[in-house]
């Protein structure tokens, strides 16, 4: 049975998903810092006239993000091929390169963005692993299994954990009133809405870091070193993460340790909406 849930942090979120990983996986995060060139395999192009491309850059249909799998040469040539296309369709077409995406404006204002992918290990996290799904499980270097939870939008992310620490909710709600938002807690605490359970248990240890994905922890001020975080996470009271510029990014906490079952649900009421994924230790 569900337990009731201390709602003990806030996690302000700016679009994409949230990682949530013991600390010492959580050290070896590197976000969305780009990776080499020669680690990148695909040309990932998406937008407003996509449907206008010739076939070759759309291979997914007329419609949403597109991977043409190519590498070394091959991909830059496929980018240049690109390029040469757009100038040539539309004279006067501009492009602007922001990190590693470049941005394509035609003359009549629609736009388009393309760039060589994956740019970083946080992109090959829902690339690659988490395409269409609400939660999923991604490795890379010596990790091989953390978790991420999908928050649709940019919003703030609840965090409750039971009084035993076994037990813990990430919620994201859409809501008008207050009092709405307290509806949504007592509803995830009741647990009686239907819940998806495809995931393999995941171990945890006793310091759990639940953070906004696209910040590494490198770029995380309370995360210099793996002790700092564990000694953050093992203080009774739960420790905001921010990054230069970003606060509330992320919280590190403690939770009893062990083997988790993950699920996650939504729910449309009349006046509010509401998405969360659950971790509950078995035994």
């Amino acid at each position: 049975m569900p337990k009731p849930l201390n709602w003990i942090a806030s996690v302000g979120c700016e679009g994409g998903p949230v990682i949530i990983a013991p600390a010492a996986t959580y050290m070896n995060w590197p976000g969305a810092a780009p990776l080499p060139i020669q680690q990148r395999t695909k040309l990932h192009v998406w937008g407003q006239f996509t449907s206008e491309l010739p076939e070759k850059f759309r291979p997914a249909g007329p419609e949403g993000h597109q991977f043409i799998e190519a590498s070394g040469d091959a991909l830059v040539a496929l980018k240049d091929e690109l390029v040469l296309w757009l100038r040539s369709k539309w004279p006067g077409v501009q492009m602007q390169e922001e990190f590693s995406e470049i941005q394509v404006t035609r003359p009549d204002d629609k736009q388009m963005w393309f760039e060589l992918a994956p740019a970083s290990e946080y992109d090959r996290s829902w690339q690659e692993s988490g395409q269409n799904k609400e939660a999923w499980y991604h490795s890379w270097g010596q990790v091989k299994k953390t978790l991420f939870w999908e928050v649709e939008g940019g919003g703030i992310v609840e965090i409750g954990r039971s009084e035993d620490r076994s037990e813990l909710v990430l919620l994201r709600t859409w809501v008008d009133e207050e009092a709405d938002e307290q509806k949504a807690k007592a509803m995830v605490e009741q647990g009686k809405e239907p819940e998806q359970a495809d995931l393999e248990p995941m171990e945890l240890g006793d310091v759990l870091v639940v953070a906004w994905s696209p910040p590494g922890a490198q770029d995380v001020e309370q995360a210099s070193s793996l002790e700092a975080l564990e000694q953050l996470g093992r203080q009774d009271a739960v420790s905001e993460l921010e990054t230069v510029g970003i606060a509330d990014m992320g919280a590190v906490f403690g939770v009893a340790s062990g083997r988790y079952v993950v699920s996650y649900g939504e729910l449309e009421a009349d006046d509010w909406s509401a998405r969360w994924c659950r971790l509950r230790r078995k035994g």
